[in-house]
């Protein structure tokens, strides 16, 4: 099934205990997106809901978004926005968030499990290949996504995170930042906190200095409040999944890589975004850097991420050598 925004309809599925949650009725985020966007949903072969929003001609080039914690597909309604005259954009809410369902177990989000969504909505879309994309939780399941597939995808386009091995296997650099998400492992609290406090959570979250708040303003932090409101925090078991299965395997990545990288996140390690670090399992990659830009690097300097965004496809498509291990510019504020 695929529908738009006046016509979406959401079939029931399982209740909690079985395969999948209850999901009815769930409004549509395109208020965020520029005009001449349309909402679609359809089952992947794993039997998953998934929604997605479009923009762009049917028959360009296809590119695929995949967002972060705790973000929906409308965190990249400016690369739809900026993108879409030549290629076929498309930004999925992804497994467990947004109006997508969410398996109830945490094993149904392991990273090998959530490598092929990207796959799987590809063959909906009835594209071949396609240049993928993400930031943040995006970002791990597209590393997995082009190591496991390399011949769908035409290039790789990387905000803000590392492979989730690569990762693992730098903890030193890394663990205090990332201890925030300890307090997710408490599953049926954090869920039920997240219901009743989305809105201020997401707050806390987003609005830490004066630019963030400008970033997220009111009527984005509701959209994104109205689905943690419905559906609570499923995309925890992201997180759940990496500590109690956790993904050791550091496969080598075939597909052009651009890490395109703001300097200023508090919850990545800097030394995650030097491309150098990279050179032993990934066949050809580069980086962008963003001075003085956070974590939500392409809502925060939304120019300057899809311009690299856009010459790194076009390299790609092109067959011209990536500066392997170089960062090829960095971009001042």
């Amino acid at each position: 099934m695929s529908s738009t925004a006046s016509s979406a309809h959401i079939p029931e599925s399982k209740g909690p205990g079985s395969a999948l949650a209850p999901l009815r009725n769930i409004p549509d985020d395109l208020p965020l997106f520029p005009p001449g966007t349309t909402v679609h949903e359809d089952r992947l072969r794993c039997g998953l809901l998934l929604r997605w929003y479009e923009r762009g001609p049917k028959d360009a080039p296809c590119a695929i978004f995949l967002h972060g914690y705790p973000e929906i597909a409308a965190s990249w309604r400016h690369q739809v926005r900026a993108l879409s005259e030549n290629y076929r954009v498309v930004a999925v809410d992804m497994r467990g968030s947004g109006a997508s369902e969410a398996p109830f177990w945490f094993w149904s989000y392991t990273l090998g499990r959530l490598a092929t969504d990207p796959v799987e909505l590809m063959e909906v879309l009835g594209v071949k290949q396609a240049h993928l994309v993400g930031h943040d939780w995006g970002a791990a399941v597209a590393w997995e996504s082009a190591a496991r597939y390399p011949e769908r995808f035409t290039s790789l386009s990387i905000i803000n995170c590392p492979p989730m091995p690569f990762l693992y296997r730098n903890t030193r650099v890394q663990s205090t930042r990332s201890s925030y998400a300890l307090r997710f492992m408490v599953p049926f609290w954090w869920n039920e906190h997240s219901k009743r406090h989305a809105y201020q959570l997401l707050e806390q979250t987003f609005h830490f200095d004066d630019e963030h708040k400008r970033m997220f303003p009111p009527e984005v932090i509701r959209h994104y409040a109205a689905h943690g409101t419905r559906a609570g925090a499923p995309m925890m078991n992201y997180y759940r999944a990496a500590i109690f299965i956790p993904p050791l395997r550091l496969r080598r990545v075939e597909v052009p890589t651009r890490i395109i990288w703001g300097l200023a996140d508090p919850y990545m390690a800097p030394f995650f975004g030097q491309p150098e670090n990279y050179l032993k399992f990934v066949s050809a990659v580069e980086a962008v850097h963003l001075e003085g830009i956070s974590h939500f690097a392409q809502q925060q300097a939304p120019d300057a991420v899809s311009a690299a965004m856009r010459e790194h496809w076009e390299q790609c498509e092109a067959g011209r050598p990536l500066q392997h291990g170089k960062v090829v510019r960095i971009v001042q504020r």
